[in-house]
């Protein structure tokens, strides 16, 4: 079973701790980190499927993490902020900044791991289509059987 690889970055260590062991029962390899200093070295060296992120972090503002993570970096990992900052300006700033999805605290953990699957299920590739047609040509691609129709005059 492939184990999708989660990286928590929050100054609290309680919410690190509880969802690290919500979030291995559900098969989850979880890895947390309470600073953008050791959660930077961790992202670099587990290249994680997705990152949760905290906004208030002791030394640096989850914003600018976001924004570096996405032009510094240049990552595509899906981030989905968790914090206490509740308004909408919030909200519309996390995502703005380069976040996936965003969710305040308190949190239901069932609906972070849901928005964690729907965030790890959006970026795998699409299934190809079985057939495919183009003009006259018919690619059954399961089959691997090309058909020419016949033009009609």
């Amino acid at each position: 079973m492939n184990r999708s690889k989660l990286l928590i970055i929050d100054d609290d260590r309680d919410i690190l701790m509880v969802l690290r062991a919500n979030l291995e029962l559900q098969g989850f390899n979880a890895f947390i980190s309470e600073s953008w200093q050791d959660g930077r070295a961790l992202l670099e060296q587990l290249n994680p499927d997705l990152l949760i992120l905290d906004l208030t972090l002791p030394d640096m503002d989850g914003l600018s993490i976001c924004k570096a993570i996405r032009e510094d970096m240049k990552s595509q990992i899906p981030i989905i902020i968790l914090t206490a900052r509740d308004k909408l300006s919030d909200n519309i700033i996390g995502l703005e900044s380069g976040a996936d999805d965003y969710m305040v605290k308190p949190f239901e953990t069932l609906e972070l791991i849901a928005r964690i699957k729907a965030c790890l299920r959006s970026g795998e590739p699409k299934k190809k289509e079985e057939i495919i047609n183009a003009g006259l040509l018919t690619l059954d691609v399961k089959r691997r059987v090309l058909k020419m129709q016949q033009r009609v005059s």
